[in-house]
């Protein structure tokens, strides 16, 4: 029983961290079409890079680690 419950805080965080990462690309997103409108300097495209890539980043390793929690659950 303590066990499952292990699980499901694991696969809990995983879905949250997950959720703010989808956040995090969508910003990075948004930022850099504003930057691109307004003509703004090469660090914004550098931050912007940056936040897309480490939230991407997070985005495939938490639905990598929710699959595996999934697949530990079935059996």
């Amino acid at each position: 029983m303590k066990k499952n419950t292990k699980i499901s805080d694991i696969y809990r965080k995983a879905n949250r961290i997950y959720i703010i990462a989808i956040l995090g690309v969508i910003v990075s997103l948004g930022t850099t079409a504003f930057d691109v409108f307004y003509k703004t300097g090469t660090i914004n495209y550098i931050l912007d890079g940056a936040l897309f890539v480490f939230c991407a980043f997070f985005v495939y390793r938490m639905r990598t680690i929710k699959k595996r929690e999934q697949n530990k659950n079935r059996k």
